[in-house]
């Protein structure tokens, strides 16, 4: 598996809470779910609490949280 396929993206994210080792985010229908931080792409606009727009994580941690349909195509 290759790097463009190892991260996805799902826009609309708002980071509503943060720790040393994960963000909660809530996505555009509410729902919320708390990713590790190791599961971001440096490349992702939310990384930090209060941050707004487009979040990179990896494939795995978008399917372990049953995220797929959040996906950008």
């Amino acid at each position: 598996m290759g790097k463009p396929d190892r991260y996805v993206t799902i826009s609309d994210v708002v980071c509503i809470k943060e720790t040393d080792a994960a963000l909660l985010i809530r996505l555009e229908d509410g729902t919320e779910h708390w990713i590790p931080r190791s599961q971001l792409s440096k490349d992702s606009d939310v990384s930090n609490e209060d941050d707004e727009g487009a979040i990179t994580l990896t494939r795995w941690i978008a399917e372990q949280k049953s995220l797929e349909e959040y996906v950008d195509e």
